[in-house]
């Protein structure tokens, strides 16, 4: 319930957390939402083109994985990495600390070139 996800939030403060954001997230929160700033190593910000093809780089199969993560943020499910259980994905209807995962989401692109 949210009663519950206040009662966390109350809980938890700005010092405690530590933020680990996969590269999906990162381009999400860039380009979606419009709430996070990449930089690089020289401090400066990083155009969405950019993180686009550094992403890409890192990551060959970025973009199969970001339109899936993309796909399940916008229909409202809260996504967190799924490596731990095998997965690309772990879909949650309120959070982590209050459910476990109601779907688990594995990417496997068929053909690099659709």
């Amino acid at each position: 319930s949210w009663d519950q996800v206040d009662k966390f939030n109350q809980k938890v403060s700005v010092t405690d957390m530590c933020l680990h954001l996969e590269l999906c997230e990162a381009f999400f929160l860039s380009y979606a939402l419009g709430c996070l700033v990449v930089t690089d190593t020289e401090n400066k910000e990083m155009t969405l083109l950019r993180m686009w093809n550094l992403y890409l780089e890192l990551e060959p199969d970025f973009p199969y994985r970001y339109a899936a993560y993309h796909h399940c943020r916008a229909r409202g499910w809260i996504t967190r990495s799924g490596y731990s259980m095998g997965s690309d994905w772990l879909l949650y209807k309120i959070g982590p600390p209050f459910y476990h995962a109601t779907f688990t989401v594995r990417v496997e692109v068929a053909c690099g070139s659709t």
